[in-house]
């Protein structure tokens, strides 16, 4: 039998999603976590999905205005300096000492995140935070509260606001 995935490119697929906006990715949860039903669920995800879709084209539309592509290692840097801000979720490093890490000037690692993440690293930051917290949220038995605190927020109603910027509902939910 053939397999209906083995044409797929998981990796094109991952890089488009890791440079998805923090608004596609709300859009994206916003389909997901449609509760409504019937005529009005139709009307609510055609909205959503017309809107992901210009999202998408403006982010492309901005991806061809920029002027220098990374390449070689400064591609990997950028992707090195993500892997940082990643694992320093508590104690990030500034921008101008994430960039002295990864041996970038702070222009080139910024339009660099633009470039891949398709965010600033203090929004990639954001984004991984409450990316993890999601995660914990579904998978753990720990309170909003320890949770926000394991991600580096020192206040709930802080990271509540900021969960339901980024996925479009409130961490209860989950």
């Amino acid at each position: 039998e053939d397999d209906p995935f083995e044409h797929l490119d998981f990796h094109a697929f991952g890089r488009f999603w890791r440079s998805m906006t923090s608004e596609m990715h709300q859009g994206v949860n916003q389909i997901l976590s449609c509760p409504d039903t019937g005529q009005v669920r139709r009307a609510y995800l055609e909205d959503r999905a017309l809107n992901l879709v210009a999202l998408v084209l403006r982010r492309l539309n901005h991806l061809d205005a920029i002027s220098y592509p990374l390449i070689g290692e400064d591609l990997d840097r950028i992707y090195q300096a993500g892997k940082i801000v990643a694992r320093n979720l508590n104690n990030p490093p500034s921008v101008k000492t994430l960039a002295r890490q990864v041996g970038l000037n702070r222009f080139k690692l910024n339009q660099g995140f633009h470039q891949v993440y398709g965010t600033t690293p203090f929004r990639y930051l954001r984004y991984c935070r409450l990316a993890l917290a999601a995660h914990l949220l579904t998978n753990s038995d720990l309170a909003i509260e320890a949770v926000a605190h394991k991600v580096g927020y020192t206040s709930r109603s802080n990271f509540a606001i900021a969960f339901r910027q980024q996925f479009g509902l409130n961490p209860k939910a989950l």
